[in-house]
């Protein structure tokens, strides 16, 4: 696989048109850091989004808890586009937990 810079015109490109965000900054030529396509009753990750701007791993996993086993969960802070919330991607071993939590946001109760 040829190196895409991740930073230049053809890396915005490639990214745009595969659905990848413009802000990340892996080395696109690289195979394992190119997404792979997931259905929704497989998927075990969700980005979460207009969390407050002070979220604690601890207070978000405690938001969790009992859902289902965490694999990962990455906070970021606030940002030039959204400076006043911050957002994470959360990823469960099993989709069943990623389904109840994205089920309960769609409620209002997460």
């Amino acid at each position: 696989m040829a190196h895409i810079p991740p930073h230049d015109k053809a890396g915005a490109r490639v990214k745009k048109y595969s659905g990848i965000s413009p802000n990340y900054r892996r080395d696109l030529g690289v195979a394992a850091n190119l997404p792979e396509a997931v259905n929704d009753k497989t998927n075990t990750s969700l980005w979460i989004t207009e969390l407050p701007l002070i979220t604690t791993y601890s207070g978000f996993l405690a938001e969790v808890r009992n859902k289902g086993p965490v694999k990962s969960l990455h906070i970021n802070g606030p940002s030039l586009e959204h400076p006043n919330t911050s957002a994470a991607k959360l990823v469960f071993f099993e989709h069943q937990a990623a389904a109840q939590v994205l089920a309960e946001a769609a409620r209002g109760e997460f």
